[in-house]
């Protein structure tokens, strides 16, 4: 039964209780810091997202007003004449208050103008999404042809001296930016959490070794008890005290008081066998020397 037991136990692998505490603790902070980066994520992308929206808003409700200035159906003529950027050496100054400026130039931001009919009469820049006739008032999230996400904005534009229809403006935003911030803050978050994973594992796995000192002393004791003398090991080998008090200190104190009890057992049982073979020695003698006068 004996030999079957330590079968088994010698089967099983050893796994250190340092290293299931140091483990434990890196996957803990890994699972509440994944937590943590996800929400944050979340946050700064719809953030970041709102941020891009406004771009294409403001540059929509510019070009708006500036085209609503016409009275009739808009033409290249009248568009480029509504958004020119004509720029003298006195408004240097006030080059970047200036919306238009602002709106046309902004990185990303694209400003499309169409008539009536739905064709193309301007564009700020190459339009990465082609205009949907059918609406005339949307916003929407759409992929070039690359494959990268743009935001889109169409509206109406109405005169402001008729108050009719004479012409559709589409602003579209290549979320460029936006991508390339949630890409870093992912490498971010990453970088962190497995760096802080890490390093609270190697912390843990330094306290769990301090603490556990004890624990490793009792460890040693009881191995070089079971593989010297018995008997000497219990009259030599202790426990180191320690300048602190905690439970395994007190267990380790606990170990050393049994180690004496066992230390006195086994004296008053050598003890005990060297006054029977004393007691016993005598009357063998006396049968030895009456033997021996027979004999004679």
């Amino acid at each position: 039964m004996s030999k079957l037991c330590n079968e088994k136990n010698g089967s099983r692998s050893f796994f250190s209780l340092k290293a299931k505490w140091s483990i434990g603790t890196g996957i803990g902070v890994l699972i509440i810091f994944a937590v943590f980066s996800v929400m944050l994520f979340q946050s700064f992308s719809s953030l970041l997202m709102n941020q891009e929206k406004q771009y294409a808003e403001d540059s929509l409700r510019t070009a708006i007003g500036k085209l609503a200035d016409n009275e009739g159906e808009l033409t290249k003529q009248d568009v480029v004449k509504s958004l020119s950027l004509k720029i003298t050496p006195s408004d240097n100054q006030n080059l970047y208050t200036n919306s238009v400026y602002t709106s046309l130039t902004r990185e990303n931001i694209g400003i499309s103008v169409y008539d009536l009919s739905g064709d193309l009469v301007f564009a700020s820049r190459n339009v990465p999404v082609k205009f949907s006739s059918g609406s005339y008032q949307e916003s929407r999230l759409a992929k070039d042809k690359n494959g990268r996400s743009i935001y889109v904005l169409s509206h109406s534009v109405y005169s402001k001296t008729t108050h009719q229809t004479i012409g559709y403006v589409q602003v579209t935003n290549s979320l460029i930016s936006y991508d390339r911030t949630r890409k870093r803050l992912v490498i971010i978050f990453l970088v962190f959490g497995l760096t802080a994973a890490f390093a609270l594992a190697l912390l843990a796995y330094g306290l769990s070794s301090w603490l556990l000192r004890p624990v490793d002393d009792i460890h040693d004791v009881i191995g070089k008890i079971t593989q010297g003398d018995e008997s000497e090991a219990l009259a030599n080998v202790r426990v180191p005290e320690y300048n602190y008090k905690d439970e395994l200190v007190e267990l380790g104190e606990m170990f050393n008081g049994m180690l004496d009890r066992m230390e006195r057992y086994v004296e008053q049982q050598q003890q005990f066998v060297e006054d029977v073979s004393h007691e016993l020695r005598t009357p063998v003698a006396i049968m030895k020397c009456n033997k021996k006068v027979r004999q004679n």
